[in-house]
C-alpha cells in the first residue's frame, strides 16, 4: 500500500542522532581496563603447573608443597614424598594404630 505509517513522538526521538558537542565528548571519555594481576604460579592453569611439577625433582617438590595450602594438596595429598628406610619407630606404631590408610606412590626412599 501507499500508506505510511506514523511514528509516535517517543520513537522517532530515539533514532536522532545527538548534537555535535555530545558526538565529541565520547570521544575523549577513556575506557579504563581491569587491573593488570601479575602472572604466578598460582595464576597458570592447572595443567600447566602439573606439567611443571614433572620437571621438579623431590626436594624441589617437598619445599613447594610447603609454600601453600593449594600445592600441598597437590603434591603431598597424591604423593609419599619421602620415608626412611629402615622405617622409624613412630611411622610403624602410626600404620599399626590406623584401621585404615590411604596407599600413595611414594617418590624417595633415603637409608
Amino acid at each position: 500500500s501507499s500508506r505510511k505509517r506514523s511514528m509516535p513522538p517517543a520513537c522517532t526521538s530515539m533514532f536522532t542522532s545527538p548534537p555535535p558537542l555530545q558526538k565529541k565528548s565520547c570521544k575523549n571519555v577513556k575506557v579504563s581496563s581491569p587491573p593488570v594481576v601479575p602472572p604466578t604460579l598460582l595464576t597458570l592453569p592447572h595443567c600447566a603447573i602439573s606439567r611443571l611439577l614433572l620437571c621438579l625433582d623431590v626436594d624441589s617438590l617437598e619445599r613447594l608443597s610447603a609454600t601453600c595450602a593449594y600445592f600441598d594438596m597437590m603434591i603431598a595429598g597424591k604423593f609419599l614424598l619421602t620415608i626412611s628406610f629402615p622405617f622409624p619407630v613412630g611411622f610403624i606404631k602410626e600404620v599399626m594404630d590406623d584401621e585404615s590408610f590411604e596407599k600413595k606412590p611414594l617418590l624417595k626412599l633415603s637409608c
